[in-house]
């Protein structure tokens, strides 16, 4: 691998557990 690649993909994972984070704490309280 190389650097920028571990970065775009750390940093793509890193939204996607965000997203899935935030969609998570969001959709009980509607």
């Amino acid at each position: 691998f190389f650097a920028p690649d571990i970065n775009a993909a750390t940093e793509l994972l890193a939204s996607r557990c965000l997203t899935e984070l935030v969609s998570a704490k969001l959709l009980p309280s509607l």
